[in-house]
C-alpha cells in the first residue's frame, strides 16, 4: 500500500518560505514519488525564467497543456497569482493547487487525493495559506478559482 503522508525536505520547505515571502520562483511543482513516497518540487520557474514576455498564468497554461508534462499527469502546483483587487490596487498570493486531470491514471488520481490534506498541513508549515489552496481538473477550474480573489 502506498504510503499517504508524503512530507517535504526541509530544503522545499524552505523553497515554499521563499515563494511565500519574496514570491520567486513564481511556479513550482510538487510530484508525488510513489515507490519513495516521497514529495518533492519537480520544477521551479523563477520570475526572470519567463519566456518572451509572457505572463505567470501564460506560462502556467502552457505547461498544463503540454502533453509531455501535465496533460495528464497530477501535480501540486503553487504560483504567484496576480491580480488587480476591488480597491484597483495590484495585488498577488501565492496560490496552492492539486492538479489531478480527468485523463489521469487511477492509481495517481487516488493518491494525489488521498495525500492531498497532508500535503497542505505541509505547505502550511512554510505559510502557504489554506483559503489558497484548490482541488482542479483542468484550466476552466482554475480561472474560476482565481476569480475568488478579484
Amino acid at each position: 500500500m502506498t504510503k499517504l503522508d508524503y512530507v517535504l525536505s526541509e530544503e522545499d520547505i524552505e523553497t515554499t518560505k521563499q515563494m511565500v515571502k519574496n514570491r520567486n520562483p513564481v511556479i513550482a511543482c510538487i510530484e508525488l514519488d510513489m515507490k519513495k513516497a516521497e514529495a518533492a518540487y519537480v520544477k521551479k520557474i523563477r520570475k526572470e525564467e519567463l519566456e518572451g514576455g509572457k505572463t505567470i498564468m501564460e506560462t502556467l497554461k502552457e505547461m498544463l497543456s503540454d502533453e509531455a508534462t501535465y496533460k495528464s499527469q497530477p501535480a501540486v502546483i503553487l504560483f504567484n497569482y496576480e491580480y488587480v483587487g476591488k480597491s484597483g490596487q495590484a495585488k498577488d498570493v501565492l496560490a496552492c493547487v492539486k492538479w489531478v486531470p480527468e485523463n489521469s491514471p487511477m492509481r495517481k488520481k487516488m493518491v494525489y487525493t488521498s495525500a492531498w490534506n497532508g500535503l497542505r498541513n505541509e505547505l502550511q508549515k512554510a505559510n502557504v495559506v489554506s483559503n489558497s489552496c484548490f482541488e482542479v481538473t483542468d484550466w476552466d477550474d482554475i480561472e474560476d478559482k482565481m476569480t475568488t480573489f478579484n
